[in-house]
């Protein structure tokens, strides 16, 4: 896993030992082949999503549970509804953790890059803006759905038109943003 390996090369050593990187101070070096901790993570990441998929269906049918037989108690059915719900956004961030990890992984980013914290930066910078660009399509999407199924009403049709508006100016923000920290970036000072 090269993820691991840039870290390492982001750590930074004591000019007196000679060190450009931490990596001279694992066993293996930089290389992910041999890097004792490039074998480590995978393994440990594996047995985490396990346990957090685990604890998501334990979770979900304990809340079953409680549905099921709450025999018409409101609290009882709500706390189990809770727990389904809990589980399932608690499952849902584990998963989207690991794909973010695995995207800025598959990003394959030079170790030996002369400014690695600044790659790191670009690809957070990148996923993000993927990311509100996205939401800002999916938003326009819902948006017209709402004006069309809003049947006149000037309240709901206002409502779709603020959405539609506050989407399209927040996401020029974004992508100015994003023009300005690669401008900023790109000058090399």
């Amino acid at each position: 896993m090269e993820f691991a390996s840039l870290l390492l090369a982001m750590i930074p050593t004591a000019a007196a030992d000679g060190m450009e990187t931490a990596c001279q101070l694992v066993e293996g070096g930089c290389d992910a082949s041999t890097n004792v901790l490039t074998n480590f993570i995978p393994p440990v990441i594996g047995l985490l999503m396990s346990a957090i998929a685990g604890g998501a269906v334990l979770f979900v049918v304990w809340g079953g549970a409680l549905m099921l037989t709450s025999f018409g108690d409101e609290t009882r059915f709500g706390s189990g509804k809770s727990s389904v719900l809990y589980g399932l956004v608690g499952f849902a961030i584990a998963l989207t953790a690991q794909v973010a990890l695995s995207y800025v992984v598959s990003q394959g980013q030079q170790v030996g890059s002369a400014a690695p914290i600044l790659d790191v930066f670009r690809i957070a910078v990148d996923t993000m803006l993927t990311l509100f660009n996205v939401v800002f399509v999916i938003i326009i999407i819902a948006s017209g759905f709402r004006f069309v199924l809003a049947h006149g009403k000037s309240d709901e049709t206002d409502a779709a038109r603020q959405a539609v508006i506050y989407a399209i100016i927040g996401a020029i923000v974004i992508n100015v943003a994003r023009s300005l920290v690669y401008a900023v970036v790109n000058l090399g000072l």
